[in-house]
Order: C-alpha cells, then sequence, then structure tokens
C-alpha cells in the first residue's frame, strides 16, 4: 500500500478578500483558490474588481510574497508588474551594485550616455568585466544579445563560468539603470541550428 501525500493544509481565503476589498476592490471580482500543481495560494483579480494603477500600492501591501497573483485583464496585470518592478528597483539596484563591489567591478562602471554608438558600450561593459571586447555581446540597434562563446576543450568551465557571471552581472546593473532596456537570451535556438 501506498501512502498518499498530507491534502494541502486548510486556508481562510476571508483575510485576503478583505484586505482587498479594503483597498478599494469589490469583492465579486475577487476569487482566492489553492493551485495543487503550484501548491501555492493564486488570487485571481477580474475586471469586475474595479482594480486601476490607483490600487496597486495597497494590493501589493496586502499580499503576502507566497501568493501568486493573476489579473484577467492583461493589460493591468502587465501594468501591476512594471510597478512592482519600479518599487524593488532601488533594493535590487543596491543588491547589484553591492554584487559588483564584491567582484571590484563597480569603480569605472562604464554608463550609456557616455557612448554615442550602443555597440561601443557593449564593447566597453565587456572590456570592463575582463572579456574579450566582440565574443560576449552584440547588439542590434538598441537590443542587447548575449551569446558567449562555447567552452573549448581543454578550457576550464569554471573560468568560462565566472567570466559569464561577471558580465551578467553587469548587464543587471546596467539595465537597473535603465543603460540596457532590451536584452534575451540566445540559448537552445544555437544549438539546434548546428
Amino acid at each position: 500500500m501506498f501512502d498518499l501525500p498530507p491534502d494541502p493544509p486548510a486556508f481562510d481565503t476571508d483575510p485576503i478578500i478583505e484586505a482587498l476589498v479594503e483597498c478599494g476592490l469589490q469583492r465579486g471580482g475577487l476569487k482566492v483558490t489553492y493551485d495543487d500543481l503550484l501548491q501555492e495560494t493564486v488570487v485571481t483579480i477580474s475586471e469586475s474588481a474595479g482594480a486601476s494603477a490607483e490600487h496597486f500600492g495597497c494590493i501589493r501591501g496586502s499580499l503576502q510574497s507566497y501568493v501568486a497573483l493573476d489579473f484577467k485583464a492583461e493589460e493591468l496585470g502587465e501594468d501591476y508588474w512594471e510597478f512592482v518592478a519600479e518599487q524593488e528597483r532601488p533594493r535590487r539596484l543596491a543588491e547589484s551594485g553591492r554584487r559588483l563591489a564584491e567582484l571590484a567591478l563597480l569603480e569605472g562602471f562604464p554608463r550609456r550616455d557616455r557612448f554615442t554608438n550602443f555597440a561601443d558600450y557593449l564593447r566597453a561593459l565587456e572590456r570592463h568585466a575582463g572579456l574579450v571586447e566582440g565574443e560576449w555581446l552584440s547588439a542590434d540597434g538598441e537590443i542587447i544579445t548575449f551569446q558567449p562563446p562555447e567552452v573549448s576543450a581543454g578550457q576550464d568551465a569554471t573560468e568560462h563560468y565566472e567570466r559569464s557571471a561577471r558580465i551578467l552581472t553587469l548587464i543587471h546593473y546596467a539595465s537597473l539603470l535603465g543603460d540596457l532596456p532590451h536584452f534575451g537570451f540566445i540559448g537552445n535556438e544555437r544549438a539546434a541550428e548546428d
């Protein structure tokens, strides 16, 4: 006989609903469920809840961090997550700055406004990370692509990883500063093409 995992703990949805109603949302447009697969509480805010950007601060403050949030109005959901990202920016910028300082990369950090050409800025980031210019980053207009060179036979993979971590930390910091608005990865696509 197999033991089954225990049922998820019963949870009281009322405090979550009440907190959101206190924010000014309409009770009928709110739904709280438990997602068995994700094993987390999901709060769904439909259009009938009357949510707007004016409610974002209260919504964020009312929900615990382990609660997933789903806006049925897609554009409102995108606006909410942009709001959250902006609220988190100072904390994330400070953390990223500390990490750069640990790597001795904060001093002399290249800023985008000092370069007229975007590709020149990317070369400066690579140079600042101690990488060969043009091997890790490429630009298509103002869009940046991170495409690290492959680890060659006999090359130390740890060193390659550390180089990747350095440039990604620089990119993260530059993105938080607003210097790199678009960033993408080339991953399995390249392997599939080879």
